[in-house]
């Protein structure tokens, strides 16, 4: 039978009966498309399997066991953080699509109360997960767009800016712009212990971006530490050398091409 919007009506109201208002015990991503949530609901425990697959994308209740990941993931670190020990608030479909729209009623680590919501989409090779908080800002999905992201730098790109173009299809810079590369800087007014953690963390920050400098551009590691503590700036010719970025307008391409 095809799981189509009449089939996913059915379906929401089989969760709506049985699971709304459910507590959110466990989150596992068991694949890569799929999600599965321990969901305590009227006294009983019960599996909701997600599942974005590009040709078996459902959301379901199932008995069946599924091996865990022995460490989640950033994906589950993220859905536990957020969901965890928060209550399944509404089942939707939207209008007769064939989307999901499961509410979750939370609180953060302040204790404030907070809505997520997850939208699901079965639609086949583009089907998906998609988690929304507060002012309908997308937090995270499980697949992400495969369309060409594209960068132009006019002005100045400093600080984070500058690693933009870096990870970007295809950077653009207008002939009289600028880079700016410089370490990260912050002011610790914390207990010495406190301190300590927060500097570790910095320097985790520290790495990771060196990680992505090496794999994206020609930068290497003797550069890079050799403008450590520094204001590196540099014009677009040098910033093409270095693999930030790939064309400079006007010079490379005209004008239109960007247009």
């Amino acid at each position: 039978m095809a799981y189509d919007g009449i089939m996913m009506h059915q379906v929401k109201n089989l969760l709506i009966e049985t699971i709304k208002g459910g507590r959110i015990n466990k989150i596992y991503q068991i694949s890569k498309y799929e999600l599965l949530f321990q969901v305590r609901a009227n006294k009983k425990n019960y599996q909701l399997l997600i599942s974005s697959h590009p040709m078996y994308a459902r959301v379901q209740l199932t008995s069946l066991s599924y091996p865990t990941p022995e460490s989640p993931n950033p994906l589950t670190m993220l859905y536990r953080k957020l969901l965890e020990g928060g209550y399944i608030k509404d089942i939707e479909q939207i209008d007769l699509d064939r989307i999901f729209k499961i509410t979750f009623s939370c609180h953060n680590e302040l204790g404030d109360y907070i809505e997520y919501i997850l939208y699901v989409e079965v639609m086949g090779k583009h089907s998906n997960i998609i988690l929304v908080g507060q002012n309908d800002k997308i937090i995270d999905c499980i697949k992400h767009s495969i369309t060409p992201v594209y960068c132009l730098i006019i002005g100045m790109a400093a600080s984070m800016a500058s690693y933009i173009p870096m990870v970007c299809d295809k950077s653009y810079i207008f002939p009289n712009s600028t880079i700016c590369i410089h370490d990260g800087q912050t002011g610790i007014m914390q207990t010495s212990r406190k301190a300590n953690d927060i500097m570790n963390f910095y320097n985790k920050c520290d790495e990771r971006l060196a990680e992505l400098v090496y794999a994206n551009t020609s930068i290497t590691k003797d550069f890079l530490d050799g403008i450590a503590d520094r204001e590196y700036y540099m014009f677009p010719e040098e910033a093409k050398e270095l693999g930030i970025v790939d064309t400079i307008v006007g010079v490379d391409c005209p004008i239109d091409e960007i247009l």
